[in-house]
């Protein structure tokens, strides 16, 4: 149709004109309302499917993780067992907004080679439903992934089990059952207590434990011993020349002026060992920080398929110093110095001013890294059972003639020496040498003494379960592998009140595994490995080193736990289980 204007009708189309626009314009806009509520229809479908499939996917997880736990712990009370596989479904779960999700679970070959097939299922009201389906492949999961784990308590830097006040007729350092009052050598470590700088043990050289004015600094390091508000210099003349020390060039009359003299005041003690200017009890000879608080205890990493550690060339930050427990304070590393990770189950780990918590990627100058502090840490530490060994041997062979016991040598890799005993006390000069791959069940206590000693051999290895208490003592765990996995002890106590004591004089390489009992790491004994147990305390100057390989450590059944290995979605129909069929009579 043909539209004419008029001179006076200029911008103003005729009525018939205006109704045929505005129909148009009209069926515009409904066209348009129209695709907008399709695209929007869509997009709620698609974020309704995206809900329900990341829903069924957690539900999914959710089961694999209820797997996990019964392989664990080997408990299977509320599955259903059938010939080589076991199986579970858990039903009505509230998702809200009235939908619901099951799992359904069948973990294959699950006595012997598990693997894990699972499906987490949702349910809307209106009939929709959405599945995801994974099968998890696992593998043997070492029990010394993290570090240094204690379940309830863990303490860096906490006082040695040794008193180091009171009566020596109370004491017994070395728990030989001889009093210190009565006994030439209160440590056990072979060295008599004329000659032993620490003679009772607690890791505290015998100089910095005398305290005549009871004011918290030792004699050594205290510049006024009797309190009696005048400095020690202007009261002692220690030549007897008539001259204060604070005057005198010559303190002990030995003929060497004090500039030049190592012990310039005659009192036996090495001038090294009596300054101390930051009163930290440590002299300043062996103090890193001679102005400030002592770093306490210094836990890192290192990865021994490298070599030994070295502070430069081998150190890594790949520890956890954890926790699952959520009380706060269940983690306290004092004054330590932590290069790596702190984890506690929810609570808030104490520390002190002079506390450093960092790793290689920590800015430069902050001590605490909040990046490295975490309160979410979470895992399994199921007990172990004791092997069954029915043809071990049930004594050890005789000692040589240099008081040597010899080990593992008709052993193989694949076929260890078994030896189960009552007991195993290790005393005087005895040696206990490991030649060959061992595996040492015993049902009571081991002890080691004196100047007794185990000794692994560059061919030996040790698997150690041990019912009741130790106290490696004397003078220690030496390992000629320095390979950590060479050297585990699994406490198969279930008794809160069993103990692991180390506190001998050689460095440890080795990893102990305890969940129901305490472990004490006391002196000057530096842990390379791994240690997990109720509570842990380390004292005194040990340092501990987590050696990474034992993270791939996995040693045999008694103490299989599982992670997974990998894990793939089934999206073919080809591949996809009928879970149904599992749970049919």
């Amino acid at each position: 149709m043909k539209t004419t204007y008029t001179s006076n009708q200029v911008g103003r189309p005729d009525a018939g004109a205006s109704i045929i626009v505005a129909i148009f314009f009209a069926a515009a806009i409904g066209l348009m309302v129209s695709s907008f509520l399709l695209l929007a229809n869509s997009e709620y479908k698609m974020s309704t499917r995206a809900m329900l499939s990341n829903s069924s996917l957690n539900l999914a997880e959710a089961g694999a993780e209820e797997a996990l736990w019964a392989l664990n712990n080997d408990d299977w009370s509320t599955w259903t067992e059938s010939g080589s596989y076991a199986v579970k479904k858990v039903s009505n779960f509230d998702l809200g907004s009235s939908k619901t999700g099951t799992f359904s679970v069948v973990v294959e070959d699950y006595k012997s080679n598990p693997a894990i097939l699972v499906e987490g299922r949702v349910q809307t009201p209106t009939g929709v439903e959405s599945f995801r389906q994974l099968k998890i492949d696992l593998a043997g999961r070492s029990l010394f992934s993290n570090g240094l784990v204690a379940i309830t308590q863990l303490t860096l830097g906490g006082g040695g089990q040794f008193p180091t006040s009171g009566s020596d007729k109370d004491k017994d350092s070395d728990k030989d059952g001889i009093f210190n009052d009565k006994d030439n050598d209160d440590d056990g470590d072979g060295i008599l207590d004329d000659n032993d700088k620490d003679d009772d043990g607690n890791g505290i050289l015998d100089v910095m434990e005398i305290d005549t004015d009871g004011d918290g600094f030792a004699d050594a390091a205290d510049s006024d011993d009797d309190g009696n508000g005048i400095a020690d210099d202007l009261e002692t003349d220690s030549d007897g020349d008539g001259i204060m020390n604070a005057f005198d060039d010559d303190d002990d009359g030995d003929g060497l002026t004090d500039d030049v003299d190592k012990d310039d005041d005659g009192n036996g003690i090495d001038d090294d060992l009596e300054s101390d200017k930051d009163k930290d009890g440590i002299p300043d000879s062996n103090d890193l920080e001679d102005n400030q608080s002592e770093i306490g205890i210094m836990v890192d990493s290192y990865d021994s398929s490298k070599g030994a550690y070295d502070a430069f060339l081998n150190r890594g930050d790949q520890i956890s110093v954890a926790s699952p427990s959520a009380a706060s304070g269940s983690v306290n590393i004092n004054s330590s110095e932590i290069y790596g990770y702190i984890g506690t189950g929810g609570g808030t780990p104490d520390m002190d001013s002079g506390a450093q918590v960092h790793g290689v990627d920590t800015p430069v100058g902050t001590l605490v890294d909040s990046n490295r502090v975490t309160a979410d840490f979470t895992s399994d530490y199921p007990n172990v059972s004791p092997p069954a060994m029915p043809s071990a041997n049930t004594s050890l062979p005789a000692p040589d003639g240099t008081k040597t016991i010899t080990i593992g040598t008709g052993g193989t890799q694949w076929a260890p020496e078994e030896y189960q005993l009552s007991n195993l006390d290790l005393i005087g000069q005895t040696t206990l040498l490991i030649d060959g791959p061992v595996i040492l069940r015993i049902d009571g206590n081991f002890n080691t003494s004196g100047n007794s000693e185990i000794r692994l051999s560059s061919n030996g290895s040790a698997a150690i379960y041990l019912a009741g208490n130790a106290d490696f003592g004397g003078s220690g765990i030496v390992n000629g592998t320095q390979a950590a996995s060479n050297f585990v002890v699994y406490s198969t106590s279930t008794n809160p009140a069993s103990q692991i004591r180390m506190r001998g004089n050689s460095d440890v390489f080795g990893a102990v595994y305890a969940p129901n009992s305490s472990i004490e790491l006391v002196g000057n004994t530096d842990v390379f490995g791994s240690l997990v147990g109720n509570t842990i305390t380390v004292s005194g100057n040990a340092d501990f080193h987590y050696d990474e390989q034992l993270a791939l450590f996995y040693n045999d059944s008694s103490s299989t736990t599982y992670g997974m290995k990998t894990w793939r979605e089934l999206v073919q129909n080809s591949e996809q289980v009928d879970f149904e069929s599992y749970f049919s009579p």
